[in-house]
């Protein structure tokens, strides 16, 4: 049971933004690399996947669960930052 509510859970507000994330992405790229883009995209979010754990588990261990929680802070505090510097304008506004 508590698998199945981790999955939904995991599903509807972490997962949930991958294709609106890789359309404004490929709204940036254009269409002449949109396949590179899209390898890149999926290399990253697997290597995140496959580290991430590891790190956390490696943080639970020697420094307990607030070094776990600062390390997913940090890592949603990361990406929103990227998010936010990134101009979404650019490409559509050298179309016109």
């Amino acid at each position: 049971m508590t698998t199945a509510l981790s999955a939904a859970n995991d599903s509807v507000f972490l997962r949930s933004d991958y294709a609106l994330l890789s359309a404004a992405i490929l709204d940036i790229v254009g269409q002449k690399v949109a396949t590179t883009v899209l390898g890149v995209l999926s290399f990253l979010r697997f290597s995140m996947a496959a580290i991430s754990p590891l790190i956390a588990g490696y943080l639970y261990q020697n420094f307990g669960m607030k070094a776990v929680l600062f390390f997913v802070a940090a890592l949603f505090a990361i990406s929103a930052a990227i998010f936010a510097s990134a101009d979404f304008n650019t490409r559509i506004l050298h179309e016109k």
